[in-house]
């Protein structure tokens, strides 16, 4: 049977060291790769939320910045 390739998701092998500890808790898991790569997934997302959401709260005080600023100088005309 020939492999077809995971057009949507493509996946890279890597070698990474864990703690046994760590191995031990997913090895409970009917499929703990799966479980790993879904762990990692989720991080990964939460991270780029937390980081487009700073980025979000620093565009807007820099516009209120910004109309503050607007405001002053309309104030002293």
């Amino acid at each position: 049977m020939k492999r077809t390739r995971n057009v949507q998701n493509p996946m890279v092998l890597v070698s990474l060291r864990i703690p046994k500890e760590i191995v031990d808790y997913f090895q409970t898991m009917p499929n703990y790769t799966m479980e790993m790569r879904e762990v990692l997934k989720e991080y990964v997302e939460q991270q780029k939320g937390g980081e487009s959401q700073q980025g979000r709260l620093m565009m807007i005080n820099a516009l209120r910045e910004e109309l503050a600023n607007r405001n002053e100088e309309g104030d002293g005309v």
